[in-house]
């Protein structure tokens, strides 16, 4: 490269291993610059395998940061692999309202393997309509955490896909089936415990009304028609 003469910073980065250098640079001098870029591999996986909500963090030590880390990465992907410089990182694993946290140290032309465990329940859901099977209902499940005083768990509810395994931390949970965009809802409390898979059969019972706001001449009276829950909350207008 050739530059006018001044102060510089060269950097030389590989993955998100890092090398910086500052040099001066004078008018009519060659200069080779090395940057020792010392950094390994590392790789990520979780057991049980097969995740499909998994989220990988990397952080490090920054002092000037609040809480005093900077976070690197953050992935979704299942088996994610890193080149990061030499030194020590906090890797987080979190699924299912469920997290683990590791100190992990990486060393210069070595591949670091992490497997982090979570400790997670199976819940198979099973929705029906009526009592009958739901394949063509539009249905939504939503899953809410009930012990969440000082387990770092959101407290929000979060949806999740119908027909296939649900993998949550132990503890108790309000599982919601609603129907579309429609007040039609229904709710069970199931508490999970470690070591034993879990199905829940939940039945949402809908009744369907049809509004003829029209004359005897078949002429829509411009009428409004809102409805409203036994406590008086507004459901639709």
């Amino acid at each position: 490269a050739m530059l006018p003469p001044g102060s510089y910073k060269a950097v030389a980065e590989y993955g998100l291993a890092r090398a910086v250098a500052r040099v001066k640079v004078e008018a009519g001098e060659a200069l080779n610059l090395a940057l020792p870029l010392e950094a390994g591999r590392l790789e990520l996986s979780t057991t049980p395998q097969g995740l499909d909500d998994v989220i990988y963090r990397i952080e490090v030590d920054d002092p000037d940061r609040p809480g005093g880390r900077r976070e690197l990465a953050q992935t979704a992907y299942g088996a994610p692999a890193f080149v990061l410089s030499t030194g020590t990182y906090y890797v987080t694993v979190a699924t299912g309202g469920e997290d683990v946290r590791r100190l992990v140290t990486v060393r210069s032309g070595e591949v670091t393997r992490e497997n982090l465990k979570l400790a997670l329940v199976s819940l198979e859901v099973e929705a029906t309509v009526n009592g009958a099977p739901a394949s063509r209902e539009p249905l939504s499940i939503g899953i809410k955490p009930l012990d969440t005083a000082g387990s770092g768990r959101p407290a929000g509810e979060r949806l999740v896909s119908l027909g296939r395994p649900i993998r949550l931390a132990p503890g108790r949970y309000r599982v919601t089936v609603r129907h579309g965009l429609n007040d039609a809802s229904a709710a069970r409390d199931i508490k999970l415990e470690l070591g034993r898979e879990q199905r829940l059969r939940i039945d949402l019972k809908t009744s369907e009304i049809n509004l003829d706001m029209a004359d005897a001449a078949g002429i829509p009276l411009g009428a409004v028609c809102e409805w409203k829950s036994e406590q008086g909350d507004g459901i639709w207008r």
